[in-house]
């Protein structure tokens, strides 16, 4: 259908001629313009390929069946004229009076076809401001058909990634652009993340535990000092440098997974460093969090001393012959945020 750049083939462009019914208005539309643009010798504005697009109603008052009655080759060589459906002066779809139509049928059948002409000026402008709407409200075409750089850079904005610098330290900041739904919903939730990280990763068995349990630093200036501070007990009076908090860290929980995956998620992989900038991107609060990587059973093996193995991230020691069950490894993320 089409060639490595997502362009339409020769194939396709002889297909629109030989079935164009079978296609809907923008869908050919879109596919004629991409033909043009690739036969384009130079890079021409959009506008000046949509003039090489005629589109006109067809001239009948039978019920349609689809968008499109035909789609034919037409002149200047390089040109197409597109028979419509719907939205004409005439025809079936007309908000005019039945009897324009009927008139023109009348012409038609005396071989003439001076009013039809006349009409059609009018209607290849009605349907390019059509088409031209449906562009105006579909951003995807004005980023990947039709590339704008100043709709990018309102996406870019949107994604919170309006500054270069900020682009450049992603990975790919133009495919951050499909989560821009996300990063634009408030509050920030589990939900969002766990969609985010399944997508980003192309790892479907991800689930997020949240509120997990952890030793929080108390702040010098807050803690108990005989005298000074933190004196009053039952208020602001806690012992020690530190106090349980379930309300700053979560876990990324991965699998279970074969052994291949497991080892993507070790903390020196590309792989770990990319979950670390998707949290990091999806939060707004300065939360701690560890990731959870989970090795299926029938991957499991006991580690020998010519293995290549990291004490603490996938090593595991049990007897010969031992039924193994599923293992885990807890890795550090990169604190708060």
């Amino acid at each position: 259908m089409a060639d490595e750049d997502g362009r339409p083939t020769a194939k396709l462009t002889e297909r629109l001629l030989r079935e164009g019914r079978r296609f809907s208005f923008i869908q050919a539309f879109r596919f004629l313009l991409l033909h043009l643009r690739r036969e384009s010798s130079t890079d021409i504005d959009i506008n000046e390929l949509v003039k090489k697009i005629r589109v006109r109603p067809e001239l009948s008052l039978a019920f349609p069946g689809s968008d499109i009655t035909k789609i034919e080759a037409s002149t200047p060589p390089g040109s197409f004229m597109v028979t419509a459906a719907f939205l004409g002066l005439y025809g079936a779809s007309s908000p005019l009076p039945t009897f324009y139509t009927e008139d023109l049928l009348q012409e038609l059948g005396q071989d003439r076809s001076i009013s039809r002409d006349f009409y059609d000026i009018f209607n290849s402008r009605l349907y390019s401001l059509y088409f031209g709407i449906w562009k105006h409200y579909h951003l995807f075409f004005n980023i990947a058909e039709d590339p704008d750089q100043d709709i990018l850079q309102r996406l870019y904005c949107l994604a919170g990634l309006g500054g270069e610098a900020l682009r450049e330290s992603a990975e790919n900041p133009y495919g951050m652009l499909r989560y821009i739904g996300l990063a634009t919903q408030f509050p920030r939730s589990a939900g969002g993340l766990k969609a985010l990280l399944a997508d980003g990763l192309s790892e479907p068995a991800i689930h997020i535990t949240q509120c997990m349990e952890r030793i929080a630093n108390i702040p010098e200036d807050q803690r108990l000092f005989l005298g000074v501070s933190g004196n009053i007990l039952g208020e602001d009076a806690y012992l020690g440098e530190g106090i349980a908090d379930r309300a700053g860290s979560f876990r990324v929980h991965i699998g279970p997974v074969n052994k291949e995956t497991f080892n993507r998620y070790l903390p020196d992989q590309p792989d770990f460093q990319k979950l670390g900038q998707l949290i990091r991107y999806y939060l707004d609060q300065p939360l701690t969090w560890d990731v959870e990587v989970t090795l299926k059973p029938e991957d499991l093996t006991t580690t020998v001393i010519s293995s290549q193995a990291m004490l603490g991230c996938n090593t595991w020691i049990f007897s010969e012959g031992a039924i193994p069950m599923e293992r885990c490894a807890i890795f550090p993320g990169s604190g708060r945020n």
